[in-house]
């Protein structure tokens, strides 16, 4: 318990002072600011860390006459987007420190991502639906103030646009957000998110579900943000001073799909499924829209953010899958969305001769990113591409089983079927030409479970091979370091390295 309250206590003290600070006749000066703002993130990053470790679960009275809950907790949903939103501030705070903020008190300026912070860990954090809501509201404001006082002040018209334009929609998805949670716990009886996602709607009729997850989608829709509800993002992603922008993309629109998963998926499948369909054509217009438009786009924080819209698009995509790869793809896809900085990449160059990171969620769509803007503006490109599959998945994708939400996979897949192997292998074979087309060198990694028959495991290879690629079986999952050691040596092989 100490450790969750104290990750939350640290941003929320250090923010308030460091406002306070701002105000007062005698505000802070830039460097103190930012010393005690990167002290604070530091120890929030600590006790984040040591929240996820130790999982620590908060159920207390807060409010009984209306049923709220003070009920924080840590789980593999929320863990990863924890981690990240503490790792960022402490980078954001550090970028700062090298640009200092234009347009108001530095101590402001702190004091407003301080609290950013705060809304966000309370919000992964959340197990009641109330404090969900209020906890996502908590950002809201600082961000508001980052865009307007701080924004790029070369345009004062377009500032003002940005930031107006930010509020009105977030406010919109505030309020359709709010009457949908206060109906879903209305109907429901309880607030507490995790036995709304035990009771997955036991009791509500459909089209009550439905009414109420589709107040609930359009709010979030706002914050993802969805298309065609986008149109606040690239202004304010534009205008916002860079501290600003790397929160809202890495950090904030994650807040909106993981609502998503905790206030629609999991509490109201029927009425979700009922409105899949079209969340999906609307993720898949933000793909195609985005897409198209970072083609034309020559600003790099606009082309950023439309690069955005259609990741969330992706994301939006896989959750309105209705299957268990597609839920869980879509929530590796929200984490590769904010993990992958220049800063982070080059600062490991610094202290290793090799560096392995994470590009993101599959060829067509991490990769390319990767390579399309972080590698060009970085001016770096990788001496190899580890490209990951599994005999299971090739067999899904040739159709063998079908996949749904909360539903084992069908042990068919663990039945061997070289047959089912070759036809979902056009998957593989179409990542490998795009990855190939980068001009890369590339090494297949099958990550290997007991049931694959050594006549399946040749087929990937065989396809790995005949499309100029390495190949290596990898069972760290279960051995360790030892079950990765075939992989390392295939990438160094392959680089030419000793």
């Amino acid at each position: 318990m100490i450790l969750l309250f104290a990750a939350l206590a640290i941003p929320a003290v250090a923010g308030t002072a460091l406002i306070l600070s701002g105000r007062g006749s005698r505000p802070l000066s830039g460097g103190n600011a930012n010393m005690l703002s990167l002290v604070a993130s530091l120890a929030t990053a600590a006790f984040v860390l040591a929240a996820v470790i130790a999982r620590p679960v908060v159920d207390q009275q807060w409010l009984p006459s209306l049923g709220i809950r003070l009920q924080f907790a840590v789980d593999g949903i929320s863990a990863p987007l924890l981690i990240l939103t503490a790792a960022l501030s402490v980078a954001v705070v550090v970028h700062a420190g090298s640009r200092p903020s234009h347009g108001g008190s530095p101590a402001t300026f702190y004091g407003c991502l301080q609290l950013v912070e705060l809304g966000a860990l309370a919000t992964f954090f959340a197990r009641d639906a109330i404090i969900f809501y209020v906890s996502f509201e908590i950002v809201l404001i600082p961000m508001w103030v980052l865009i307007s006082r701080y924004g790029d002040s070369r345009d004062l018209v377009a500032r003002a646009d940005a930031s107006g334009r930010f509020v009105l929609f977030t406010v919109l998805g505030s309020t359709l957000m709010l009457i949908g949670i206060l109906a879903l716990v209305q109907a429901s009886g309880t607030a507490s998110l995790d036995a709304l996602a035990a009771s997955r709607g036991a009791g509500l009729e459909r089209h009550t579900q439905i009414i109420i997850a589709a107040l609930l989608l359009v709010g979030l829709s706002i914050k993802i943000p969805v298309f065609p509800l986008h149109t606040w993002l690239p202004p304010a992603h534009t205008i916002a001073p860079t501290a600003g922008s790397v929160m809202l993309a890495a950090v904030l629109l994650k807040m909106g799909t993981y609502g998503v998963v905790r206030l629609v998926i999991a509490p109201l499948p029927i009425g979700f499924g009922a409105l899949a369909p079209a969340f999906a054509i609307l993720g898949v217009a933000g793909i195609i829209w985005g897409g198209l438009a970072c083609l034309v786009e020559n600003d790099l924080k606009r082309l950023i953010a439309y690069s955005s819209v259609a990741h969330m698009g992706f994301v939006v995509l896989g959750l309105s899958s209705g299957t268990t790869v597609g839920l869980q793809a879509a929530l590796f896809a929200n984490i590769a969305h904010g993990n992958n900085s220049i800063v982070a990449t080059r600062f490991a160059l610094t202290r290793a001769p090799w560096v392995v990171t994470e590009c993101g969620f599959g060829s067509d769509l991490g990769l390319e990113k990767f390579m399309h803007i972080k590698a060009r503006a970085a001016g770096l490109q990788p001496a190899c591409v580890v490209l990951v599959c599994t005999v299971r998945a090739l067999k899904v994708h040739a159709g063998v089983a079908r996949v749904a939400v909360g539903k084992p996979l069908d042990q068919i897949v663990s039945v061997p079927d070289v047959e089912a192997v070759e036809r979902g292998a056009a998957n593989l074979r179409h990542h490998l030409r795009i990855t190939r087309s980068f001009g890369v060198k590339v090494v297949v990694a099958l990550n290997h479970f007991p049931s694959d028959s050594p006549d399946e495991v040749a087929v990937v290879e065989r396809i790995a091979r005949e499309a100029g690629a390495g190949f290596a079986v990898h069972s760290g999952f279960a051995d360790g370091g030892d079950g990765a050691t075939e992989l390392a040596r295939a990438v160094v092989a392959l680089c030419g390295w000793r």
